[in-house]
């Protein structure tokens, strides 16, 4: 159990992971929670570049990003897990992803029984954004975004585009693989 509160940095105000090479690595956060912590760029509260994220019955709450990715912002091989938490009033204030933003991935996100809830966006995504996967150096393209008995309520965008879960890769259904 670990609390982040009031931090702020340019990438990832509560929490930064970067892999390097190693996808494999990053932070198991169980019971945490991550509050009013503000990014100047991207990730509120996250910014995951090229590593795992797996957060379990946490609370990611009042985090601001100034670009996108309020609560979450994830970005190349990364693979998320979150199961069981709460995200909300979380703001990406002039771009993409209130909740969490998730851009030119070549790993996984899978959110299971968890709330998204009254978040905020500028552009695409109140509660969530995923954004164009990449394809992998084999020419695969195993990645995917899959959302498992989570709520989406209340989120919005302060410009016209879209709220709630927006998927900009191409997939009607955000459970596929693309």
């Amino acid at each position: 159990q670990s609390e982040f509160t009031g931090n702020s940095a340019t990438y990832g105000g509560g929490f930064h992971a970067d892999g390097g090479t190693d996808s494999n690595l990053g932070p198991y956060f169980y019971s945490s929670s991550f509050n009013n912590n503000t990014a100047s760029a991207d990730g509120g509260a996250f910014y995951i570049d090229d590593a795992e994220l797996d957060f379990y019955y946490g609370w990611v709450h009042d985090n601001v990003a100034a670009s996108n990715g309020g609560g979450l912002f994830g970005y190349n091989n990364s693979n998320i897990l979150v199961n069981s938490s709460v995200m909300c009033a979380n703001e990406a204030t002039a771009g993409s992803g209130g909740g969490m933003m998730i851009e030119d991935g070549k790993g996984y996100v899978q959110v299971y029984a968890t709330s998204v809830v009254e978040n905020t966006a500028y552009r695409y995504g109140g509660g969530t954004f995923d954004s164009g996967w990449a394809t992998r150096a084999d020419g695969s393209n195993n990645s995917y975004s899959y959302y498992y008995a989570t709520a989406f309520v209340g989120n919005e965008v302060a410009a016209t585009y879209h709220d709630g879960l927006t998927n900009d890769a191409g997939a009607a259904n955000p459970r596929s693989q693309y």
